[in-house]
């Protein structure tokens, strides 16, 4: 990777030089990427992200939303100074750190934060671009339409290890941010609000979130395939590994 920031008026940009030159704004626009006929299609959630074909690549455009009650009231300002601690900054820092660990995570193409009137206000917006992986599909698709045999749950395990291992706290690790292809190479997407810790408590906190998560999609969906036998399956992988 080749990262380099851009500083313009109210807006820090940072990027990777080798997959994009000078950045200019207008790319974390939808509106521009629709006028060059690029903008494919809108992902499920809030309707925040877009996928853009970018010479034969393909991308994803995130802006950063809020939720819950806030989202009434203010749907995507943000508080804050540092352009370094800012959502999308911070976690473009932190992809960048794992994409060069080798973790499977998507590779961060740029982000942005633009500061309203001014900086001294500390009132932002914030964007983020990714490679996306291709051919995949998160896990709580998948496992609405078929099973997933005891080496894809084992996978899960150990890659979840893997991330705890290099100190990786994912702050909302659910099965609709866990990635399989279709070779069931697993990968972990969404890292806002995600950070470098020690290990401590945080990581059995973390396998209990993805529990729950599974669990709430069975009790939603007839047929949803997720059984104990496979949670086992992955906390015994996740052991494993988490030790070695």
């Amino acid at each position: 990777m080749n990262r380099q920031q851009l500083n313009r008026e109210n807006c820090t940009i940072l990027y990777d030089a080798s997959l994009i030159s000078t950045p200019e704004g207008k790319i974390f626009a939808p509106d521009y990427w629709q006028s060059q006929g690029a903008l494919q299609a809108v992902s499920k959630g809030r309707g925040a992200a877009w996928f853009i074909e970018q010479e034969g690549d393909c991308w994803v455009l995130r802006h950063y939303r809020r939720g819950g009650l806030v989202a009434r009231f203010n749907r995507d300002i943000y508080l804050g100074w540092r352009a370094g601690a800012t959502r999308s900054l911070a976690e473009w820092n932190l992809l960048c750190w794992m994409f060069e660990q080798q973790l499977p995570v998507p590779r961060p193409v740029a982000a942005q934060a633009c500061w309203k009137s001014s900086r001294l206000l500390g009132l932002y917006q914030a964007a983020i671009i990714v490679q996306a992986i291709p051919n995949t599909q998160n896990l709580s698709d998948y496992l609405m339409g078929q099973e997933l045999d005891a080496s894809g749950w084992q996978a899960i395990g150990k890659t979840i290890a893997r991330f705890h291992q290099k100190g990786i706290y994912h702050s909302d690790l659910n099965a609709s941010n866990i990635l399989l292809d279709t070779q069931k190479a697993i990968y972990v997407i969404d890292f806002d609000k995600c950070q470098r810790r020690a290990a401590g408590n945080w990581q059995r906190q973390n396998i209990q979130r993805l529990k729950r998560s599974l669990d709430k999609f069975k009790q939603q969906f007839e047929g949803f395939a997720f059984s104990e036998d496979n949670w086992n399956n992955l906390v015994n992988a996740y052991k494993k590994n988490l030790s070695l």
